[in-house]
């Protein structure tokens, strides 16, 4: 890393501090909350019940809580690694720039990284919850020998070709493997036999 005075400054300004991570856990745990009771709405209609799934509660809350955290952590790790290999390549771009040259080029820097970062931040956000929720559903009001497949395209990463090579797994099988197996990842555990659920007795959350 470029060690200046003026280049330690710069990446110390740009850097997520402990307030910006903690802002940005709290955006992200209140996308899921969104994104958790639209999966699970969609999941009841499935089955031809309508109604508002409750809010995230309990252990539920709890873990997506510690997917925040740690979306939170990983993310502002990123970042920070990332405007420090720009602010060094902006110092061996030009040794003698500015202060006004390292912020005007790493706002636009950081303007470009956003159009392909955040869309990527958020469907990530939106597919880990919405499986946890799937997994949940199926978990609450499936029959415990339910059977599953993995289904979607035809894998190709090593991850997801052993999942599909399973081939007809239980739930706790599901549960030790849940989807999205990587960012990305189109396939998603399906019941080989959807049971019939009673809509008064289902659980929604």
């Amino acid at each position: 890393m470029a060690s200046t005075p003026l280049t330690q400054v710069i990446s110390l300004l740009y850097r997520y501090a402990d307030d910006d991570r903690d802002t940005l856990q709290e955006r992200l745990l209140s996308a899921r909350k969104t994104a958790w009771e639209s999966a699970l709405r969609r999941e009841a209609q499935a089955h031809g019940c309508p109604g508002v799934p409750n809010a995230p509660r309990f252990d539920d809350l709890s873990e997506l809580k510690r997917m925040s955290r740690e979306d939170a952590d990983s993310i502002a790790a990123t970042f920070n690694r990332d405007v420090e290999r720009e602010v060094e390549r902006l110092y061996e771009t030009n040794p003698r720039g500015n202060r006004n040259y390292y912020t005007s080029n790493l706002e636009r820097w950081n303007t470009a990284r956003n159009q392909w970062k955040l869309p990527q931040v958020a469907l990530v956000t939106d597919t880990t919850t919405t499986e946890y929720a799937r997994q949940r559903f199926r978990e609450m009001n499936y029959p415990s020998d339910t059977r599953y497949v993995f289904d979607g395209a035809p894998p190709t990463c090593p991850d997801c070709t052993e999942r599909y090579a399973a081939g007809i797994v239980d739930e706790t099988y599901t549960r030790r493997f849940p989807c999205p197996r990587h960012p990305g990842c189109p396939h998603q555990w399906v019941a080989l036999k959807t049971p019939k659920l009673d809509c008064a007795d289902m659980w929604r959350g």
